[in-house]
């Protein structure tokens, strides 16, 4: 059975919380568009939470825009429980992740949103589980294997290295819902809204060959803050500027058609569907790219 979002005919500003960790350029593109187009925009956000406030700009980007802001540091949080790692892999942690996740949601509540955004958030949290949240992924998850699994999945920069390591000439940006996660191996897996147009890779004058090399030699674990090689190099370079030729495109966008109730899910087929306004019907669809300088593209 189809399932609308929102109800476009019932159109009015949807209250959005923006979850974000770092310098927060994607949230800002979502309060500047936000405050140049007032009340016409399809959404207003009522409050930013970070897991931190080193490093990140939530308090700045709070003040600039007079939005409130809730910040859970997550390290001090995990540290009232006696661990001095944030890591995911032991069951501890695990578990205080969801306690942390709960304290989360506990001041998310108060501001009553209809939707939520992860514009750069870093840590994994099941709040995906209480309300529809889009995530922002640097990575193209069009692209399948053969059994339809999505390839370029998994945290920080990973996604770009895999495309880089794989050959792919040009990467993108995609919005989804994220879903609740039951393990690292279970990630980027919810309805794929919009993806943004393709942006070259740029290799930085080294060979494909040289980065293969470099990428095979690694352990298989990943150390904490990644491997420190030229492959993560190149990999967070072409990173920043998806996130400008991306990120910045795609996420306003598709924020906002969501906004709208332009989107539709089918949970029993797991199908996608999408109308350009509440005059004409939904339609199947596999996502819908977004660009800077022309109307949305139906991928199906």
């Amino acid at each position: 059975m189809i399932k609308e979002y929102f109800k476009e005919k019932e159109l009015q500003q949807r209250k959005v919380a923006v979850f974000l960790s770092g310098s927060g350029s994607n949230a800002e593109k979502l309060l500047e568009k936000q405050n140049e187009e007032g009340t016409d925009c399809a959404y207003e956000i009522t409050v930013l939470l970070s897991d931190r406030t080193k490093n990140c700009r939530i308090l700045e980007l709070g003040k600039k825009y007079n939005i409130p802001v809730e910040v859970v540091d997550i390290k001090s949080f995990y540290a009232t429980y006696g661990l001095k790692s944030i890591s995911l892999a032991l069951k501890e942690g695990q578990k205080v992740r969801e306690l942390w996740t709960a304290e989360l949601y506990k001041r998310l509540k108060a501001y009553d949103v209809d939707f939520a955004v992860l514009a750069g958030f870093i840590p994994l949290t099941n709040i995906t589980g209480y309300l529809p949240c889009l995530n922002v992924h640097p990575g193209d998850l069009l692209i399948e294997d053969s059994a339809g699994k999505r390839l370029l999945v998994g945290l920080h920069e990973a996604p770009i290295e895999l495309a880089i390591i794989a050959g792919k000439n040009s990467l993108r940006s995609s919005v989804i819902i994220a879903e609740p996660y039951s393990s690292l191996n279970d990630m980027d897996n919810g309805p794929l809204l919009g993806v943004s147009s393709e942006v070259a890779v740029d290799l930085q004058g080294h060979s494909l060959g040289e980065l293969v090399k470099i990428y095979n030699a690694r352990d298989k674990k990943r150390p904490v803050g990644g491997y420190k090689d030229l492959v993560q190099e190149v990999a967070i370079h072409n990173q920043e500027q998806l996130k400008v030729a991306g990120d910045h495109i795609v996420l306003p966008q598709t924020v906002e058609s969501f906004a709208k109730g332009l989107y539709a899910f089918d949970n029993d087929s797991k199908e996608l569907y999408f109308r350009s306004n509440s005059d004409i019907q939904f339609k199947k669809i596999k996502t819908i790219q977004y660009s800077q300088d022309s109307e949305p593209n139906i991928i199906d």
